[in-house]
């Protein structure tokens, strides 16, 4: 029997997404890494979300589970397709279930996230350092587009590739203590200076963050 009209148009969407990722990557194995699943897993979803009133509850569902389980993009790697600040969130400045939730996909304690979170940008999602550093976790343009983040200034998807981010730079270098130190002086620069000979600004960082997470 000849599939649904929109199964056609998802399967030829996936497809035209997975290889412009691969050309762009000059990956031909179809092995990606975990940025690039990211930014699949992102372009898929809400591909999703924008036509989600033309599709039927048992077709959009089945949908996303074919992302799930055929396109090896598990859920950690962005933000769930539902997931959106609220407007009482962005009000508030109150972000704790999107950081519970980015926090728990990425293996982290949401205290710790949100201690950063307010070192980094105060909650401020607008927030620019004088480097050029974005959002509520403060992402360089290049650090955010390995993450797959495409709007820094959008809190969820800050707040997942911040996460994302810190997670990557705990498991690197073995710690929390030095997970925290490289987010904020770069991993090149941690690699070489260590602890020992790390700038003051690391250093008063580091002792910052964990004097927020501590109390």
């Amino acid at each position: 029997d000849a599939m649904p009209k929109d199964s056609i148009e998802f399967k030829k969407q996936v497809k035209d997404i997975v290889t412009e990722i691969k050309e762009k990557s000059k990956i031909q194995s179809g092995v990606f890494t975990r940025a690039e699943q990211g930014k699949m897993y992102k372009r898929i979803t809400n591909f999703l979300e924008r036509n989600r009133e033309t599709w039927s509850d048992e077709v959009y569902n089945n949908m996303v589970k074919t992302v799930k389980e055929k396109f090896g993009v598990p859920e950690k790697y962005a933000p769930l397709p539902n997931e959106v600040a609220t407007e009482n969130e962005v009000a508030t400045g109150n972000y704790s279930d999107i950081i519970n939730s980015a926090a728990t996909q990425n293996g982290l304690d949401p205290l710790l996230l949100k201690a950063l979170i307010k070192q980094e940008s105060g909650f401020n999602p607008k927030a620019v350092s004088n480097v050029g550093a974005k959002g509520l976790t403060q992402l360089m343009d290049s650090t955010a587009e390995s993450l797959g983040v495409e709007n820094s200034f959008d809190p969820v998807e800050n707040i997942h590739g911040g996460a994302r981010y810190l997670k990557q730079m705990i498991d690197q270098f073995g710690s929390i203590e030095a997970g925290i130190s490289a987010y904020n002086q770069g991993p090149g620069n941690f690699q070489k200076n260590g602890f020992k000979n790390a700038p003051a600004e690391t250093k008063n960082y580091l002792n910052s963050v964990l004097s927020i997470y501590n109390s």
